[in-house]
């Protein structure tokens, strides 16, 4: 039993040293150089590899980590309480990175997003106290205006760090989200813009790869 003990609490040290290593200020300023791009890239010391997938039914691309993985209808029921749920999110059980997506029934033509945009960061402030918005971007992907959220939220058990992006697809409003914990901020913002920046608009029925919802 003696032997069982140090063999557990050797284990926790080993655990726990790699976790302290995880979040190391050497170890992030190191790994932000890196690119999703990059055959593999390390996030907390964990090799992540992304690929260009298809999703949303062939309507746009977008790379991702090849493991992520689209959750059941049942289980984005439960995870997400408001009623404007989003239709797609996407994990894996290894990395605390989030992806959703909304494909509102709002048609968009002309400016419309720009008029919409100041309602919509309206919206996201009242969503409660818990919400710090802290900055807001225009970015223009595969020739289509994207704008972007920056924001920090208060949840029941933490506070997340999120990048919220709009734009045009195919002339339906896309809110997506995509989200850590705010602990975690300074590794997966670099991350997350270049995701974003990844996204190009297919032409309906213009697929022709793996899609992937």
């Amino acid at each position: 039993m003696a032997y069982r003990d140090e063999e557990l609490l050797r284990l926790r040290q080993k655990a726990e040293a790699f976790r302290k290593e995880q979040t190391a200020e050497e170890t992030i300023e190191k790994e932000c150089e890196q690119s999703i791009y990059d055959p593999v890239v390390y996030i907390m010391k964990i090799p992540v590899e992304f690929r260009e997938r298809n999703l949303l039914e062939d309507q746009l691309t977008m790379r991702i980590p090849v493991d992520f993985e689209l959750l059941p209808p049942e289980i984005i029921q439960k995870l997400f309480l408001m009623d404007n749920k989003p239709q797609y999110v996407y994990e894996n059980p290894y990395l605390p990175l989030g992806l959703a997506f909304n494909l509102t029934q709002v048609t968009l033509s002309g400016n419309k997003l720009d008029v919409l945009y100041p309602y919509m960061i309206s919206a996201l402030k009242k969503i409660g106290p818990g919400v710090h918005i802290i900055s807001e971007d225009k970015r223009i992907s595969s020739d289509t205006e994207v704008r972007m959220i920056e924001y920090t939220a208060r949840t029941l058990r933490d506070t997340t760090y999120n990048t919220q992006f709009l734009l045009n697809l195919n002339g339906r409003l896309l809110v997506a989200n995509l989200n850590c914990p705010s602990v975690y901020m300074k590794r997966y913002k670099p991350i997350m813009q270049e995701m974003v920046e990844s996204i190009q608009i297919l032409k309906p029925n213009a697929g022709g790869g793996h899609n992937d919802g």
